[in-house]
């Protein structure tokens, strides 16, 4: 099945509009949360936002005449201001749904404007899954302390991962359990040295060669060079915001020596460390004379 690019980098750009204002709400703005319909779709025309996950079978979604058909393992994305409808095509069919109520948004104009309906690829649909669910027990379940706060976390978490790419350009598997164990440790354990690709095989409970295969399908990349790339991130974020030298940035990413790690941090950022922190800086600022000690 083909996945114009259009359609995903509209779902993708649509999903950090509502981050953007989930993000910085008072509350979250769900109204309703259903996490295993087998019925058709059917939202009478109100200002909402709708976030479908196909978890079994297909379904066309129609939004005024703008259709998308939408099958298992795929997401999609459409405003109710003018109705929505959902019908099965390839049953048995089930789908998850999330309303969102964009009333009070600050561009609500923008999502009544005019019919909206696309369609992404998920990245881990066991996973998005596992957050519908959790959202529909957080939103329906008992009052507990800091609910709206778990409901509005939950919600951002979901929507992060909803518009996450499937793995590089190119790749439509998903990420198998086996190179999620591998990141894992690669994420815990990423100032050790001595972490290898045999450590990781052996955490993720594969052969070596079955790991660099597994990791080449679903992220794009070998598995060491995945780690490498974990390591320079978490370089960049101790020169932006720590006062550490050099020579102990290199050790706390995992590299026993700093030329190493310079020559790395250079092939990769394009900057040497001290050339990054210098341009990651703020100019001093002069401070104001008073009024009064003016002249």
């Amino acid at each position: 099945m083909d996945y114009p690019g259009s359609c995903m980098d509209d779902f993708c750009i649509l999903v950090s509009r509502l981050v953007d204002w989930v993000n910085v709400a008072p509350t979250a703005p769900v109204v309703f949360v259903e996490p295993g319909f087998r019925q058709d779709l059917l939202t009478s025309a109100q200002p909402l936002v709708e976030i479908y996950l196909v978890t079994e079978g297909a379904m066309e979604l129609d939004v005024q005449g703008e259709r998308c058909s939408v099958a298992a393992g795929e997401l999609a994305m459409a405003n109710a201001h003018f109705g929505n409808r959902g019908r099965e095509t390839q049953g048995p069919f089930r789908y998850g749904c999330i309303s969102l109520s964009v009333l009070d948004a600050p561009d609500a104009k923008f999502w009544g404007q005019s019919p909206r309906v696309c369609k992404h690829r998920a990245a881990d649909i066991d996973g998005l899954r596992s957050l519908f669910l959790e959202l529909s027990r957080l939103f329906h379940g008992p009052d507990q302390p800091f609910r709206d706060v778990l409901v509005k976390a939950q919600l951002l978490t979901l929507l992060v991962r909803a518009a996450a790419p499937v793995a590089r350009p190119g790749n439509m598997e998903p990420v198998p359990p086996q190179v999620r164990r591998a990141i894992e440790l690669m994420t815990e354990q990423r100032s050790d040295p001595k972490l290898n690709l045999a450590r990781l095989a052996r955490h993720a409970r594969v052969s070596s060669s079955h790991l660099v295969r597994l990791f080449q399908n679903s992220v794009g990349v070998s598995p060491m060079r995945h780690l490498t790339e974990l390591r320079v991130r978490h370089a960049q974020h101790l020169l932006e915001r720590s006062p550490l030298t050099i020579k102990e940035v290199a050790f706390l990413v995992g590299f026993a020596d700093q030329l190493y790690f310079s020559r790395v941090f250079r092939q990769e950022t394009g900057l040497a460390p001290t050339a990054y922190r210098q341009s990651k800086e703020l100019p001093a600022v002069e401070p104001e004379l008073s009024v009064r000690g003016k002249r």
